[in-house]
């Protein structure tokens, strides 16, 4: 179950980073909607193992749903079911039980969340094996039972080092504000930043935060850092928390905003300064690698001596990213 030549080429030269940088003198205003795209459900073919992939239908996860189809439709039948936020785990129950999967693949933070209080409504059940792909902080999903994936978060190292060598003012300290769960992702973050003397000033906030929260939280952290370091939380980046929260301390006291998300970075936004955004198509190449391993493993995936599991455990591999840079206007 080999990937095409093209393909080959692509994972061995590594999964483009794409780094955008913005510059204004405020940022105004929220992040426009993203557009959507259409899925068609394929013909089952005989003999066939399919995959099934739950995923929203959002622009920005496309480049990401096409290559990955590309690559496993010779082999593979490729399944997309569409998740919503109307979308509940009985929407899974559906699938599971009309395409007989013999692997799932979850796109974004809440379809595998959504995911997760699934497989819980099921204790002492089995499932296929799950790739998780396009989920900030995959990492800390380690409920999804039988799961492995890539993980699609930059450093901060990489992007606060890339943001030195673009400015003149010193990166010492930069400060982040996060809800409860995300503390060790944080603290990972902030060991590794300490290689280069970047000091991580972190406020919590709570689960719940609401855009006053932030608005408080930035307002005293601005006043601390040489830059703002905006984490991949959807809970937090909803367009009343980035109008109301993040938007008014930074019209105020300017800060170069690192975030993880191109849409943030637009002049409508206005919002983040600078981005390292992994290449979503070679993202795609390098998830259709993992699922042909699956594959040739008998859809278990591998424990870490290599022999077969089906743990509870997640297991996570790296999105392997070269750096290309995109510079829009200079940086102030």
């Amino acid at each position: 179950m080999a990937l095409t030549f093209l393909s080959r080429l692509r994972t061995a030269v590594g999964t483009a980073a794409c780094l955008a940088i913005s510059c204004s003198n405020g940022q105004t205003t929220a992040p426009k909607a993203p557009p959507t795209f259409s899925v068609e459900v394929p013909k089952r073919r005989a003999n066939f193992d399919p995959v099934a992939v739950f995923l929203p239908l959002d622009a920005t996860v496309e480049p990401t749903w096409v290559s990955l189809r590309d690559e496993l439709s010779p082999e593979l039948d490729v399944i997309p079911i569409p998740i919503s936020q109307d979308s509940t785990t009985k929407d899974f129950a559906r699938a599971l039980d009309e395409h007989s999967p013999r692997c799932v693949v979850l796109f974004d933070n809440r379809t595998t969340s959504l995911y997760t209080r699934y497989q819980a409504s099921l204790p002492g059940q089995s499932f296929p094996p799950a790739v998780i792909l396009l989920s900030s902080f995959a990492s800390l999903y380690t409920k999804v039972q039988n799961s492995t994936g890539i993980a699609y978060e930059v450093s901060l190292l990489l992007s606060a080092t890339r943001l030195r060598s673009l400015v003149t003012a010193p990166i010492e300290r930069v400060g982040v504000i996060h809800r409860r769960g995300f503390q060790r992702y944080v603290r990972d973050q902030a060991a590794l930043a300490k290689s280069e003397e970047i000091e991580v000033v972190a406020v919590e906030v709570p689960n719940d935060a609401s855009p006053r929260d932030v608005a408080e939280a930035l307002s005293k952290l601005a006043k601390q850092i040489d830059a703002l370091w905006v984490l991949n939380d959807n809970a937090l980046l909803t367009p009343e928390h980035i109008r109301d929260g993040w938007l008014p301390t930074l019209n105020e006291r300017p800060l170069p905003t690192i975030v993880g998300i191109s849409g943030l970075v637009t002049k409508d936004a206005r919002f983040g300064t600078f981005a390292v955004i992994p290449d979503l198509g070679a993202l795609g190449v390098q998830a259709a690698s993992l699922i042909f391993d699956l594959d040739q493993n008998e859809w278990k995936i591998p424990d870490a001596r290599g022999s077969k599991s089906r743990s509870a455990c997640a297991r996570f591999s790296t999105s392997r990213a070269l750096a290309r840079t995109l510079v829009s206007r200079k940086i102030c």
